[in-house]
């Protein structure tokens, strides 16, 4: 039986998986991307940058950590699905990004996929 710790490292790595995306989303959608130093300075002095990073970090170590326990088909799949869905509604949310019909089905049949690998 695998643990309750594995499964909140598993959902944190999800989580900061969502946050690391939106934090380089609004990122890229301030930043002017130039081949110059002030540019580039500019560029990393930028907090949404870093808070990507260090999200981005988060996700590496609580994924390292689940998959000590969860059997690395079940993490995979978990953790890539739900990070899916979950950039999917941010996307939608915060950035008025469209969602088509389509795609929503296929966001079900992921889910469904991980509930009956996870089985």
């Amino acid at each position: 039986m695998i643990g309750w710790t594995a499964w909140i490292a598993l959902l944190v790595s999800v989580a900061a998986n969502i946050a690391a995306n939106i934090a380089f989303k609004r990122f890229m959608t301030g930043a002017t991307l130039e081949p110059t130093w002030p540019a580039l300075r500019d560029a990393l002095l930028t907090p949404s940058l870093w808070i990507g990073f260090v999200c981005a970090g988060t996700v590496l170590l609580a994924y390292l950590f689940a998959i000590r326990l969860v059997p690395m088909g079940v993490a995979y799949a978990t953790a890539t699905s739900l990070s899916a869905l979950g950039i999917t509604v941010a996307g939608v949310l915060l950035f008025g990004e469209t969602l088509k019909a389509s795609a929503v089905i296929g966001i079900a049949l992921v889910v469904g996929g991980v509930l009956l690998i996870a089985r």
